[in-house]
C-alpha cells in the first residue's frame, strides 16, 4: 500500500509503517450516494465522479493503492484527498481518523505524540484582522437556503468573488477565526483556506453558546444546518463532518451545553456518529435525539414548521444497555 501527503515526509513515514491494508470500499460506504452507477471490476472501482455532475462513469480508484482518476477533468490524487472532500475533514484530520482504525499497534495516543513531536510546535493560527477585506461582500446563496441576514453577520459570513463561493469562517470559543470554508454557489463543492487551524480542533458556533450562556443545543454536521438553526432560535453546534473528535468531545463536556440534541444526518453515517456521542456523553449531560421527518436527509431540508414539531425524544441510556447486552448474548 502507498498513500500520497502532502507535508512532512518524515511524519508521513511513520504514518505508513503503522497502518495496516486500507478497506477502501469499506470507507466509501457511508458516501455511497456520491458514487452513481458504481461497480467493481478487475480491481477498480468504477463510478460517476464525485466531484461534478456526471452522468457517464468516469471516476476511477485502483483498489490496490487508493489512488484515483477522474477522466472527464483529469484530475487525480491519493485516498486521503478523496476521502478528505467526501468527509469535510481537512487531510490532517483524516490521516488521524485512518490512523485509528487502521494502525497496527494498540496505543495510538503514544504514536500521535510521536508524530507530533516530529513537527515544530506553534500557536494556533487566528487571522488577526478578522475576515480579510476581500472577502466581505454578500451573496443571496445562504439567504435561499433560509439563513437570515442576521444570523449571517453574526456568524461573519462572506463571499468570494474570485471562485464564486461563499466564505463560511470557523472560530474558536472566543470568536477568533481560525479557519475559512468555502462553499460554492454553483455545485456542493466546499474546500478549506490553506492557513488555519484543524476544524477538528473546533466546534462551529461553539462562541455563540458561551455568549449566549446556553445550557440546550442542538449538535449537527454541516455549518449551514447549524446557521439554520440558529435563524430560528434554535442554539446549535455543528462538527463540520460526520464524525465528531476527541477535542470536540472534550470542547462539548467544557461548554455551557447541560442538555444535547442530536441531529447529525440521517444516513448511515450519522448515525455513527450519534452512536459517538451516546458513548462518549452519556452520563455526562442529558443526551436527546432529533427523529428526521420521512424522506429528509439533514435540517436545512426540514421546513419552520417541521422544527417546530419535530418529534425529540430523551435517550434511555438503560434501555440501550440491555440491548446490547441481548446482542452479546445471541
Amino acid at each position: 500500500m502507498k498513500v500520497y501527503f502532502k507535508g512532512s515526509n518524515r511524519s508521513q513515514d511513520v504514518f505508513l509503517k503503522q497502518v495496516n491494508t486500507i478497506d477502501y470500499l469499506e470507507e466509501l460506504e457511508a458516501y455511497k450516494d456520491k458514487f452513481n452507477r458504481g461497480k467493481v471490476m478487475d480491481g477498480k472501482f468504477i463510478s460517476c465522479s464525485p466531484f461534478r455532475d456526471d452522468k457517464k462513469p468516469s471516476f476511477v480508484l485502483f483498489l490496490d493503492k487508493g489512488n484515483w482518476l477522474d477522466s472527464g477533468t483529469d484530475r487525480r490524487g491519493s485516498f486521503i484527498e478523496l476521502l478528505s472532500f467526501l468527509s469535510g475533514d481537512d487531510e490532517e484530520g483524516v490521516k488521524d481518523y485512518l490512523l485509528n482504525k487502521y494502525s497496527q499497534i494498540t496505543d495510538v495516543d503514544s504514536l500521535q505524540l510521536k508524530l507530533n513531536l516530529n513537527l515544530e510546535k506553534t500557536m494556533p493560527f487566528i487571522y488577526q484582522d478578522g475576515l480579510p477585506s476581500e472577502f466581505k461582500f454578500r451573496h443571496p446563496y445562504l439567504f435561499n437556503r433560509g439563513i437570515s441576514e442576521a444570523v449571517q453577520r453574526g456568524f461573519k459570513i462572506g463571499y468570494d468573488k474570485e471562485t464564486k463561493s461563499v466564505v463560511i469562517p470557523w472560530t474558536n470559543k472566543d470568536g477568533q477565526i481560525v479557519r475559512l470554508q468555502f462553499r460554492s454557489v454553483n455545485s456542493k463543492k466546499f474546500w478549506f483556506s490553506k492557513e488555519g487551524d484543524r476544524i477538528k480542533n473546533h466546534l462551529f458556533g461553539l462562541y455563540h453558546i458561551y455568549r449566549k450562556n446556553s445550557t440546550t443545543a442542538w449538535i449537527v454536521e454541516a455549518p449551514i444546518d447549524c446557521m439554520y438553526l440558529w435563524t430560528h432560535g434554535i442554539p446549535s453546534i455543528a462538527t463540520g463532518t460526520a464524525s465528531i473528535s476527541n477535542i470536540q468531545l472534550k470542547l462539548l463536556k467544557q461548554s455551557p451545553i447541560e442538555t444535547l440534541v442530536i441531529a447529525s444526518d440521517n444516513d448511515e453515517a450519522g448515525m455513527k456518529m450519534k452512536d459517538k456521542l451516546i458513548k462518549s456523553l452519556g452520563g455526562v449531560m442529558i443526551l436527546k435525539e432529533f427523529h428526521y421527518p420521512d424522506g429528509k436527509k439533514d435540517v436545512n431540508e426540514i421546513s419552520p414548521e417541521q422544527l417546530i414539531n419535530a418529534r425529540i425524544d430523551s435517550i434511555d441510556l438503560i434501555k440501550l444497555e440491555n440491548k446490547l447486552e441481548n446482542k452479546l448474548e445471541k
